[in-house]
């Protein structure tokens, strides 16, 4: 099912080439998309979401399959740009700096040379995730889980390589949840959904109107698909446990972009290429940064179990594109495959 970011590849450069105006009706047509979504359907997928708008106007919209534009999905690793802004607004307030070393809010750490900053940008060395994650379908409680991560090796020393780390974003959630007194759910609700009216958006499952929606996973053999149960949000804590809509992440990420969230100061840093990924692509604070045909790009991809998410803005277009897909396919590495099935946590989906 990785039929999305196909799709991406040809949507992206169709909608980043329409001139930029802000047009009371549609620019993009539905008949350029209702093709790649036909795609991803025919892939297996129950339901795609797609939005697109330019600046804080939707100017497309449109659910396929079983879906509207305002179905809830798991956004899955879209959830870190929520939790870095989640800390900038913190730093704003003079009650974190970047280069804080994290055992100040964190005693548990104490002894690793990590900063704030090395967490936002994946340089911490820090372990991708919570190590001894045998059932993804049960709680740990924090206490476990940090000490966990403290006790697992560096893979490097902080600041000098680059590797993608779950365990550094549930770490911040953490710091979130110590300086500002407040839940994770409470701070991103008080502090950034609500006021921006994304009544849509939230810790999945927090409350009636953000459930956790099941997913389901494609099995590329017999070309099937199976329903699978949501991965326990304590183990997403902070790197994966955002719910949201296509529209909703779309106004997300303009306000973002445009100061309503942050400051223009603290985007900046925030879209900073902290490491450089490729020729033109970098990582940021919860963000990645590339190079689009000229056009400078600000995205995150999400895989959790059971969804696919992509959430895009090209900053000098005034555009934002979101995706979101209800599944997942067997050839996910992380889905690890037996003869016997796939083995999701402890649960063993029979192979048919």
């Amino acid at each position: 099912m990785r039929r999305l970011f196909l799709a991406l590849l040809i949507l992206a450069p169709l909608v980043a080439a329409q001139p930029r105006r802000r047009a009371s009706g549609p620019e993009i047509p539905p008949a350029t998309l209702a093709p790649i979504a036909a795609k991803t359907l025919a892939d297996g997928a129950p339901a795609i979401s797609i939005a697109v708008a330019r600046g804080d106007s939707i100017i497309f919209s449109a659910g396929y399959g079983t879906a509207t534009a305002n179905t809830i999905y798991q956004v899955g690793s879209v959830t870190k740009q929520f939790t870095a802004a989640a800390i900038m607004r913190l730093v704003e307030r003079g009650s974190v700096a970047l280069d804080d070393p994290i055992e100040k809010f964190l005693p548990e750490m104490a002894g690793r040379t990590i900063t704030v900053r090395h967490l936002l940008t994946h340089t911490s060395g820090l372990v991708r995730d919570i190590p001894n994650l045998i059932d993804l379908h049960a709680s740990i409680t924090k206490p476990v889980a940090i000490a966990r991560i403290a006790a697992s090796a560096s893979l490097f020393r902080a600041g000098t390589a680059w590797s993608y780390s779950n365990a550094g974003y549930y770490l911040l959630a953490n710091i979130i949840e110590r300086v500002s007194g407040k839940s994770y759910v409470q701070f991103l609700e008080d502090e950034l959904l609500l006021p921006l009216g994304l009544a849509s958006t939230g810790v999945c499952g927090s409350s009636p109107r953000v459930p956790t929606p099941d997913g389901f996973l494609l099995i590329q053999k017999t070309k099937s698909v199976i329903a699978i149960p949501a991965v326990d949000m304590s183990v997403l804590f902070g790197s994966g446990n955002i719910c949201s809509t296509a529209i909703d992440l779309a106004h997300w990420s303009n306000a973002l972009a445009t100061g309503r969230v942050v400051s223009p100061a603290s985007y900046e840093e925030m879209t900073r290429e902290y490491a450089a990924l490729s020729p033109t692509a970098g990582y940021g604070f919860g963000l990645f940064t590339d190079v689009d045909r000229g056009h400078v790009v600000v995205f995150h991809d999400g895989i959790v179990l059971g969804f696919q998410a992509m959430l895009m803005t090209y900053p000098d277009r005034d555009l934002t594109i979101a995706v979101l897909v209800n599944a997942i396919d067997d050839q996910i590495t992380w889905v690890p495959a037996t003869s016997a099935g796939f083995a999701i946590g402890k649960t063993l989906v029979p192979a048919k």
